[in-house]
């Protein structure tokens, strides 16, 4: 069987996938490049951006995930296209399926007049959004119960991350909270909010020190990783 290969690459590294014929047959009817970046976003999505001029047709009327197959079989993300009904509002489509994800797919208009892919974002299950930004970002790193005499959270696991001017954050599935004053911003939570009671001081919170100081060290450490890298 004669397929087509395409590169992926992208902010956590470089692959190459083989489509099948019968599977890339619909969009290659015309001289479709179908060649993508993969990255992640600070919020941990999956960001899929066609690189060429002339990417993947999209269809007329979509009515479920299952119409989106081939574009989503060129991306390896088959699983998504589940028979669920889809949303659209001006130039995108999205739809949610059983496992707490969303798929949102971006059209645009090509240089042949019609409407193509721009772009794919995932918005991946919790646990996965916390894995991704783990292993994108250097300046980064999960961080469990296990790793502490102490675990003096509510959650079971978050992310540690330290941007520009030595924010220190801790990412749970849920929100982004701030672990000093450098990282308070409007969307940012405090972080007393998900402490834990302290165990012999009635009305005090459990320290975090030792998280704080693990997050302060990631400071000096780079931001994405490099394709390859």
């Amino acid at each position: 069987m004669v397929t087509k290969r395409v590169w992926i690459r992208g902010g956590i590294g470089v692959a190459v996938v083989a489509i099948t014929t019968a599977t890339a047959t619909l969009l290659l009817q015309r001289d479709t490049d179908t060649g993508f970046a993969r990255s992640i976003t600070d919020t941990g999505d999956e960001l899929y951006r066609f690189t060429g001029a002339l990417t993947p047709t999209l269809p007329d009327d979509p009515e479920s995930a299952d119409d989106f197959d081939a574009v989503l079989g060129l991306l390896a993300l088959d699983d998504f296209a589940l028979a669920t009904g889809v949303s659209t509002a001006g130039d995108s489509v999205r739809w949610h399926d059983g496992r707490d994800r969303e798929i949102r797919i971006l059209g645009k208009t090509c240089p042949d007049d019609t409407f193509c892919v721009d772009s794919v974002l995932v918005h991946p299950e919790p646990d996965q959004r916390l894995h991704n930004i783990d292993t994108a970002f250097g300046n980064a790193r999960l961080v469990t119960p296990g790793d502490y005499e102490a675990w003096p959270f509510t959650v079971d696991q978050a992310v540690l991350r330290c941007t520009p001017p030595k924010a220190a954050t801790l990412i749970t599935a849920e929100q982004v909270y701030a672990l000093n004053a450098p990282a308070k911003t409007a969307d940012r939570n405090d972080i007393g909010e998900i402490l834990k009671d302290h165990p012999l001081r009635a009305g005090e919170k459990q320290p975090f020190g030792a998280v704080f100081f693990d997050a302060i060290a990631l400071c000096g450490k780079a931001g994405p990783i490099a394709a390859g890298g």
